[in-house]
């Protein structure tokens, strides 16, 4: 059995991989990870692959013992009803395995982060939210329908959009690893030239994207986001979603490793290769990676189901809310405005301004990025780990 997503992450740090996974009463919890040092645990956001950090895994893994793991029904962890208990719940799991961690959290993922810091403070050293939701920003939402799982998801009138989304955010993911390069010196297996991108940013298309679907940015292709645009979702700019040896030797009770550094280069696509009409560059084909999110019936369920999931869950987001207390751990709120409605942009900014208070954060507006902060500008996340790592 291939693992898309393990072969590529090998090639990525150069081996050292490890494939865990935790069990759930039966349902097993998955990720990779490579490195050694502070925990620092990735969260993507909603219909998003956690592949989408891959230029923040590759560099963090330097020194750090870095954790990309599927939420439940993405990737290769097993699939559940989707609700924010679960997920809330499968991420405190994962902290209590490997923490105390460094929190980095994406949109829908960012508010995720948010519900498990308050459930268990002491397993974070540090949060960074990168475009976080906010449930306020879904206030005026109608439900959206979930799928009809009497029918292939195939079927779904989302269906065709949602692929075409994934092809392009995967192509965004592999430019943040290899931008375009000299013409001069193209061709060799570690460096090769990338046409460059049509969009000009890596945040710009939204695919019913758990930060705010519907956001009304310009030049956004919207999949399944009717019900969240009429409720006027400004959660994010120029949204797109469609979901070591030393790390491996750790000894985390209760945590299997599964096919540790077994991954490096196995199964690898040539350099050189065409995947996606993206060049693979030595053998890493994040193409494939990303695309392997969506390539089974319950994958592409879980996708079109979690952001209907979220609107259903907005009375229950403002309770936990409420309840929530900030401890004093450090945060950096990110909050990118490239490709973002004008008319949204103050909303947006005053809402994490405020949420910055109230954690006694810092809040970094970052105007050259579109809402996949992890993707358009990774040093600056990774700057960010380290600043609240420390």
């Amino acid at each position: 059995m291939t693992d898309p997503v393990a072969e590529a992450f090998a090639v990525l740090v150069g081996g050292g991989l490890a494939r865990r996974e935790l069990d759930r009463g039966g349902r097993m919890l998955r990720w990779v990870e490579a490195g050694s040092g502070t925990p620092v645990v990735l969260e993507a956001g909603a219909m998003s692959p956690v592949v989408s950090y891959a230029a923040v895994f590759r560099e963090l893994a330097t020194d750090h013992r870095v954790i990309a793991y599927d939420r439940a029904g993405y990737g290769v962890s097993d699939p559940a009803p989707l609700s924010v208990e679960l997920q809330v719940g499968d991420l405190v799991a994962l902290l209590d395995e490997v923490g105390p961690a460094v929190l980095v959290g994406h949109s829908w993922g960012g508010l995720l982060a948010q519900l498990a810091t308050w459930e268990r403070p002491d397993l974070i050293r540090g949060l960074v939210l990168l475009d976080p939701s906010h449930e306020s920003f879904w206030d005026n939402a109608d439900p959206m329908p979930h799928p009809d799982r009497t029918k292939p998801p195939t079927t779904n009138p989302h269906h065709q959009e949602l692929l075409e989304a994934a092809h392009e955010l995967a192509a965004d993911i592999t430019r943040s690893i290899s931008p375009p390069t000299n013409p001069a010196t193209a061709g060799s297996d570690d460096n090769i030239t990338t046409p460059p991108s049509d969009t000009g940013s890596a945040g710009s298309r939204s695919v019913g994207s758990g930060a705010a679907a519907g956001s009304g940015n310009a030049g956004c292709r919207s999949v399944g986001s009717d019900a969240a645009a009429r409720a006027g979702n400004a959660g994010s700019a120029g949204s797109r979603s469609v979901g070591s040896g030393a790390a491996a030797g750790s000894g985390n009770a209760g945590c299997r490793s599964v096919g540790s550094d077994a991954a490096a280069g196995s199964g690898s696509v040539g350099a050189g290769e065409l995947v996606g009409g993206v060049p693979v560059i030595g053998g890493l084909d994040l193409v494939g990676a990303c695309l392997s999110y969506v390539e089974t019936d319950e994958q592409l369920f879980t996708y079109l189901d979690e952001l209907p999931m979220v609107l259903d869950s907005v009375g229950e987001l403002r309770e936990r809310r409420g309840r929530g207390t900030w401890t004093g751990l450090p945060v950096v709120l990110l909050t990118a405005t490239k490709g973002r409605a004008v008319e949204w942009t103050p909303r947006v900014i005053a809402v994490q301004e405020q949420l910055a208070v109230e954690c006694k954060g810092r809040h970094q507006v970052v105007p050259e990025s579109g809402h996949y902060l992890q993707i358009d500008v990774p040093e600056l996340v990774i700057a960010c780990v380290r600043e609240v790592g420390t």
